[in-house]
């Protein structure tokens, strides 16, 4: 399933146009990256837990260029699922 199929999903579900379901999405996704890189867990009750992973940044050497690289600090998000969730999605 690509982004197009679940708003087409999601607007056929809660009777909105695909165009409201895309925006809704939009904004989900817009405030879970804020929160995470403000550095806050979101936690949605029976679905999962989104949660922002820092990683610091690193001097990396290349030996075959012979030269040193430094590698940014990054946040990755880590979602894990609810035992709700899983439940339903394995029956």
């Amino acid at each position: 399933m690509n982004q197009e199929d679940l708003i087409a999903k999601l607007a056929q579900s809660a009777g909105f146009s695909a165009g409201e379901s895309k925006k809704v999405l939009e904004s989900f996704v817009r405030t879970v990256r804020a929160a995470c890189k403000s550095g806050d867990t979101v936690a949605i009750p029976g679905f999962g837990t989104f949660q922002p992973l820092k990683t610091g940044e690193q001097i990396v050497f290349d030996a075959s260029a012979g030269k040193r690289f430094l590698i940014p600090p990054s946040v990755k998000v880590i979602f894990k699922s609810s035992v709700v969730l899983r439940k339903k999605l394995i029956g």
